[in-house]
């Protein structure tokens, strides 16, 4: 029989000192040479279409070395939830899409040489909209007219995901039989609850560093907590073969489940992949 030599002792942790120490390294801790940084344009709209996008602007700005959109990014549909492989969640995000739906959707990506001109550019791009009609409440939703997507998602799980109702997922949790415990129950209470909108409390935020090796293979160092499911997600949405991306998690200041959404990688290592250039 095996002997458990730390059972009932005070074992050390085993990175505590260099987290203790604070020489523990995180996603931005990571060295990355001349990079590209990132900036995002967010749409303004709740519901609408786009119409055009006014980058003139932005690619003159000084140090831009490129504008990602709808226009000329893959159109892979795919889910942002690193979740397992066959994987749950519905197939209905795009990389950038030409409907946004909600105030703060993403609609446009800037790379230049400084965090600051990527700032700058990104504020330099204009949108033009055609707005459609929005929904904010639940019951509303369902069923009505005004659909969040149409235009060819598909569900890894069909019996959760109706879009034709924008019913996102169902969820049901029952123990024993109902019937009887309704009827022998002294009292039943039935209410409804809301609360306010709320995320994940992590004290380092999603980061993201993608550089190239010398065999030029692009390396993706990402606050993530499934860095296995980060690179088949990466890769799908990026056309990048597999075998020319890796995926590295360093220490992660916190995930909670909410570093198990992988929607920044793809913007990052499309950069990189577009420019030749590591991006932060």
């Amino acid at each position: 029989m095996p002997e458990y030599t730390c059972v009932g002792t005070s074992v050390r942790k085993i990175d505590s000192l260099s987290l203790a120490t604070g020489a523990a390294r995180f996603t931005d801790d990571i060295a990355v040479d001349s990079p590209l940084y990132v900036a995002f344009v967010y749409s303004t709209e709740a519901h609408a279409l786009v119409t055009h996008i006014h980058q003139e602007d932005a690619l003159a700005a000084p140090g831009v070395a490129l504008v990602l959109t709808h226009e000329n990014v893959p159109r892979i549909y795919h889910t942002t939830a690193g979740q397992g492989f066959p994987e749950p969640s519905p197939y209905d995000c795009l990389m950038f899409d030409r409907k946004v739906r909600f105030v703060g959707d993403r609609i446009a990506a800037v790379a230049a040489e400084t965090r600051e001109q990527a700032l700058e550019a990104a504020s330099l791009v204009r949108i033009e909209y055609s707005p459609m009609p929005a929904v904010f409440d639940p019951r509303e939703s369902e069923g009505c007219g005004t659909l969040l997507h149409t235009d060819g998602e598909h569900p890894a799980i069909p019996v959760h995901y109706e879009p034709e109702r924008n019913i996102a997922a169902r969820l049901s949790i029952s123990i024993g039989e109902e019937s009887e415990g309704y009827g022998g129950a002294d009292a039943v209470v039935d209410m409804e609850f809301s609360t306010q909108y709320a995320s994940h409390c992590a004290i380092e935020p999603h980061a993201v560093a993608a550089v190239f090796d010398e065999q030029d293979r692009l390396i993706v160092y990402t606050s993530t907590q499934v860095p296995f499911h980060a690179r088949r997600i990466i890769a799908a949405v990026c056309e990048i073969p597999v075998r020319s991306l890796r995926v590295v998690k360093p220490r992660i200041g916190g995930g909670f489940g909410g570093k198990q959404e992988v929607f920044l990688e793809p913007v990052a290592a499309l950069v990189a992949w577009r420019t030749g250039r590591n991006v932060r």
